[in-house]
């Protein structure tokens, strides 16, 4: 491939602005591709829903969940901290919150809920409230009073 580093016109070398190119370009690939808001996936079958964020860089007490009947509030909120005894002298990793409600497509037992985060992944199990079964009742009858005693 041909590079013409020499305006044809002048002479004059065009090295300075290739340069600015390059560095712009090399800028660019410096910044993170996104702001690293959380992907979530929300599965169900006959037993439960399933929702998974994944979200590196939260801690357990930054993720809040409350139910509420049919109503799933999920609120994610990422501040990256430098540890204990460290500054920040980079940071690439933004801040964000995230807010999501969910109108939940059955009845869940919400106290039977389990959720965990492991390695930056969190996973939110609701058990479904089981289909009422149908349930035979017995009839009785009542004792009859022969109708000479009426």
């Amino acid at each position: 491939m041909f590079v013409d580093w020499f305006d044809a016109g002048t002479g004059v070398s065009r090295v300075p602005s290739v340069w600015h190119e390059m560095n712009a370009l090399l800028n660019a690939l410096e910044r993170p591709a996104h702001t690293g808001a959380p992907r979530l996936d929300v599965q169900t079958d006959e037993e439960k829903l399933t929702l998974v964020l994944t979200a590196p860089g939260v801690r357990a007490e930054d993720i809040d969940v409350q139910v509420t009947g049919r109503r799933l509030d999920v609120s994610v909120t990422r501040e990256p901290r430098a540890p204990e005894g460290f500054r920040t002298v980079r940071q690439e990793r933004r801040a964000w919150r995230v807010e999501r409600t969910f109108e939940l497509p059955f009845d869940v037992l919400a106290d039977q809920a389990t959720a965990k985060l492991d390695a930056g992944v969190f996973t939110l199990v609701l058990p479904r409230v089981p289909k009422a079964e149908p349930v035979k009742i017995a009839v009785t009858a009542a004792p009859q009073i022969p109708a000479e005693e009426v």
